[in-house]
């Protein structure tokens, strides 16, 4: 009887702290966070959002990977970009930022020579991971969208 007075408490204690240690990123709605990040930045161009097949493409990743989010992208005179999703697990997070990691080097060669002055949008790009929620952005205004990213998931 001892143990469980004892062993109760413990147990609790130890449930309470691993629901507070699991992050805000857990209880983020991806696709809200992306209209969030395209209706309060400015952007110069108009963004449309993705198809979930022109996503996948885009970013080369797999919709297994993806259980919720959006893509808005430019109409290709700008590099302006907002993709926000939820991956499935810890794994499919990590092959989903290395993806917008390379999706934004390829946009520098792209946009190098035919459009250069979208080069510091692209050079400050906001890419982050929270838990198994990442975040693109690429705006004018880096710092007012990663203080917005880093508000959304964490």
């Amino acid at each position: 009887m001892k143990a469980l007075r004892i062993g109760l408490p413990v147990l609790l204690m130890l449930v309470l702290l691993a629901g507070c240690s699991a992050g805000k990123a857990q209880n983020v709605d991806a696709a809200q966070a992306a209209d969030t990040l395209k209706s309060s930045l400015t952007f110069q161009d108009e963004l449309s959002e993705a198809t979930p097949e022109v996503r996948n493409r885009t970013y080369g990743i797999s919709g297994e990977d993806v259980v919720a989010g959006k893509l808005y992208l430019s109409s290709g005179a700008t590099a302006e970009e907002v993709a926000v999703f939820q991956a499935r697990d810890e794994a499919a997070a990590e092959r989903l930022l290395a993806a917008m990691q390379e999706r934004v080097e390829a946009q520098k060669l792209a946009f190098e020579d035919y459009a250069p002055a979208e080069m510091p949008k692209l050079n400050n790009a906001v890419v982050e991971r929270s838990g198994n929620v990442v975040a693109l952005c690429i705006a004018e205004d880096n710092v007012a969208a990663q203080k917005m990213v880093k508000e959304l998931i964490g």
